[in-house]
């Protein structure tokens, strides 16, 4: 029994012991409620052409509306708040293995795309986030339920999808814009009144088509959206397509050619083919000028943390209340639930093996890097100086808390694939299209999931 109280008074003691870690130029003191790095650096490695990059330094007339300036004063909490500094590395894309092999370049945490960071860590550089004692996978600031099962690796959570201060990392496709004025000179319900009646579908989309032509001249033409990847891809999710199904037995299939991405791609088409669609030769947020100029109803398009609609054409030709967000119309297959945001990505965050360290101080250090504000309101000032009404950012707010994540498409991610769907809907080559993808995607499947 004296040994039993020993015992006892010994894990106590140890309870309430603050614990210190060292290292090479990593030093501090954790109380178990507080942690003092004494000025230890972190470094965070990241390639130059990542839509999501951050600097340390924010641009000139930045505003708290700016997410980029919101992460920016992120990063300088953290730094008070830790007594410790952070830097940033950036590698060309085909460099990151100096961000783990290389002396004093060596990083903490790396923003690499899945294969790099799966290569990474079968040569043992990724240290698994559930072997960090320090940090709580069930926050759902290291991602949703769903991107964490993705981001597992024989048994491994190898990687995050980080919210930095509730902002998801680093992109998505959202769903629509639409605009308003034009839905009123339609006569035509919005998509948030049609939405509340349950009636947001594609037979409303075609409805808004028709009108579309019908109030059209000779010389001014009304679009239903621009053709781009975004939109056919959100049509396929909002029918409830798939790229791959998950069998019972735990392996992936072929999912374009079901009947779902199919009916979506043909849709798709159709409208395309009653010249409802404006195409734009570009590739970058131009596309979206036929919509803030007033001669389109809706628009889908691409977002990188909001960079799109806070420096894009589309936030630069705003007006307050005249281009709302709304989700997608639900297809005929499609579950019934309006399909908001597809994250877009292949890109993550994994923490790497560094003997002059331990893993439990990098936890600490990724709790507070990821913590989720309480006190401050900069999201929501965020998302009141982009998306202009109340509706609008309540749609918006619960999508973006649980975005729509598939495990495989960003695994095996090649613009061919959404050229060949995109080019697919135009033309209305539908079968032969899915069907040419098929050994191409699989095989790449094969090398990466099974391989």
């Amino acid at each position: 029994m004296k040994f039993k109280k020993l015992l006892l008074l010994v894990v106590v003691f140890l309870g309430i012991t603050a614990c210190t870690g060292s290292g090479d130029n990593f030093k501090y003191v954790f109380d178990g409620d507080t942690v003092d790095f004494q000025g230890s650096v972190f470094r965070i490695a990241d390639s130059p052409n990542f839509r999501g990059s951050l600097a340390l330094t924010p641009d000139s007339g930045m505003t708290p509306s700016n997410a980029s300036f919101c992460l920016f004063m992120g990063y300088e909490k953290v730094q008070k708040k830790l007594n410790c500094e952070i830097e940033f590395i950036q590698y060309n894309k085909d460099d990151y293995w100096r961000a783990v092999t290389v002396g004093d370049d060596y990083a903490d945490l790396i923003n690499a795309n899945m294969n790099t960071i799966f290569e990474m860590y079968n040569f043992g550089y990724v240290l698994p986030l559930n072997e960090i004692e320090t940090i709580n996978l069930d926050s759902k600031k290291y991602g949703t339920p769903q991107m964490l099962e993705a981001l597992t690796w024989k048994g491994d959570v190898v990687a995050a999808y980080p919210y930095f201060w509730g902002a998801i990392n680093p992109n998505f496709d959202n769903g629509l814009w639409f605009n308003v004025s034009l839905f009123e000179k339609l006569r035509y319900p919005t998509p948030h009144e049609l939405n509340e009646r349950g009636l947001w579908n594609w037979s409303a989309l075609e409805e808004i088509g028709v009108l579309c032509i019908d109030v059209s001249t000779p010389t001014r033409t009304y679009y239903l959206a621009t053709l781009n990847q975004h939109f056919v891809r959100m049509m396929m999710l909002s029918n409830g397509g798939e790229y791959f199904k998950v069998t019972s037995t735990g392996r992936y299939e072929y999912g374009l050619t079901d009947g779902k991405v199919v009916d979506a791609l043909q849709k798709t088409h159709e409208l395309y083919r009653q010249g409802l669609f404006y195409e734009y030769p570009g590739s970058d947020d131009l596309d979206a000028k036929v919509f803030t100029d007033g001669n389109a109803a809706l628009y889908c398009g691409n977002s990188a943390n909001g960079i799109l609609i806070e420096r894009g054409y589309l936030s630069k030709n705003m007006e307050e209340g005249s281009f709302l967000w709304a989700t997608m119309p639900v297809g005929p297959n499609g579950t019934g639930e309006n399909v908001g945001l597809l994250s877009n990505t292949n890109q993550f965050i994994c923490a790497t093996i560094d003997k002059g360290r331990d893993g439990e101080g990098l936890g600490l250090f990724m709790e507070e890097l990821f913590k989720r504000p309480v006190d401050d309101d900069w999201r929501d000032t965020f998302f009141k100086a982009n998306i202009k009404d109340l509706i609008s950012q309540e749609i918006f707010i619960a999508q973006f808390e649980n975005p729509y994540f598939d495990k495989v498409i960003f695994a095996c991610q090649d613009d061919s694939l959404f050229d060949s769907l995109y080019e697919a809907a135009r033309t209305g080559s539908i079968r032969k299209t899915v069907e040419d993808i098929k050994p191409v995607l699989m095989s790449a499947l094969e090398d990466f999931i099974y391989d």
